[in-house]
């Protein structure tokens, strides 16, 4: 997450990392005196999974919010060979005094990157597009490749 936040330090202000970097991410059922925001999605897709997470925490302080349940973690094409995520998750403001104080290890969704190249064998794509593999109707589809 160091990483991630040092590689964002030019685009973002440090109080904007500070105020993302304080929201809680936790299981749904530990929120039970919060109140919901809003449902978010990552404004992008991204290959790493803690730079999906640093966009939802960014987004959750940015509505006010105090912590973060991460609900699902689509999988899309990022470039010709890597599986990248685009991540949602429920944005949730606490009363002062409730709710867990660190994140929970529990609560975070597992998504590692994967080379697609190794789950498809190119030679049997002469004109490979990727909704053979997700479909015409997948979400958050920015463009369209052709390779």
């Amino acid at each position: 997450m160091a990483i991630v936040a040092l590689c964002l330090q030019g685009c973002y202000s440090q109080a904007k990392l500070d105020a993302a970097n304080s929201v809680v991410t936790a299981k749904d059922s530990s929120l039970k005196e919060c109140t919901k925001l809003q449902t978010l999605h990552t404004k992008t897709g991204y290959l790493y999974i803690d730079s999906a997470r640093l966009d939802l925490k960014m987004q959750t302080s940015q509505l006010g919010g105090t912590h973060l349940v991460e609900t699902e973690a689509i999988p899309f094409i990022y470039e010709r060979h890597f599986i990248g995520v685009i991540l949602s998750g429920d944005a949730y403001k606490c009363p002062l005094g409730t709710g867990p104080k660190e994140s929970s290890p529990d609560a975070l969704i597992n998504f590692a990157p994967t080379k697609y190249e190794y789950m498809l064998n190119y030679d049997t794509f002469d004109d490979f597009d990727e909704p053979f593999i997700f479909g015409n109707d997948f979400p958050f589809r920015h463009h369209r490749h052709r390779w």
